[in-house]
């Protein structure tokens, strides 16, 4: 994993196993501003084990998602060819922990509804 990441995940795990233990739950919204791809994904999960862990990952095709980049004041893409590298590493080299939801025509409510359906079945760690 790498260092920087490591260094923001680590005291939100301490923190979320804080609150469990007092009662509270937590979500963890650092991790909701990275994107995990890749083998990560296992070593984030194990940082999480035995906390009740749940695991989205939207995956719009690459089409949708130039789209969607084309349309945002900034990007997180230089190109096409990085859209097509992210999703190929998305699609081949992330383990399928959770629930994977192509989100390719759903708007950002509808893709929440489904989140909300498929909450049971995103449960990684219990």
């Amino acid at each position: 994993m790498h260092a920087p990441f490591r260094e923001l995940e680590e005291p939100s795990v301490v923190l979320i196993t804080g609150n469990m233990a007092a009662g509270k739950s937590s979500v963890a919204q650092e991790l909701a501003r990275h994107v995990i791809v890749g083998p990560e994904l296992n070593e984030v999960i194990a940082l999480y084990r035995g906390l009740p862990l749940r695991v989205f990952v939207l995956q719009p095709s690459p089409a949708v998602l130039a789209a969607r980049e084309a349309a945002r004041s900034k990007s997180g893409y230089a190109n096409a060819e990085d859209i097509l590298r992210f999703d190929a590493l998305l699609r081949s080299g992330t383990p399928r922990h959770g629930h994977w939801l192509d989100s390719s025509e759903l708007s950002v409510e509808q893709t929440a509804d489904e989140a909300q359906r498929h909450w049971a079945t995103a449960l990684v760690s219990p």
